[in-house]
């Protein structure tokens, strides 16, 4: 998943800028053919993310598990 994209994100990361980053990650992740939500999730576990971060999270993750993605 090395793409442009990808790297401009983790480059938010890198500089602190978490909203950017995650909404860059969120990008790639919402609609891909799998998708994972790792990085959106170690921002979570890392307490990177504010309120209607986790919860935009917490809905993608709940309708990926409805949609029987492991």
């Amino acid at each position: 998943m090395q793409n442009e994209t990808f790297s401009q994100a983790e480059h938010f990361l890198k500089l602190g800028l978490y909203p950017q980053a995650f909404e860059t990650f969120m990008s790639l992740e919402v609609g891909a053919l799998d998708p994972t939500f790792l990085q959106p999730c170690k921002m979570a576990l890392a307490n990177q993310l504010d309120e209607r971060q986790l919860s935009t999270l917490f809905d993608e993750l709940e309708r990926e598990v409805k949609r029987k993605n492991a």
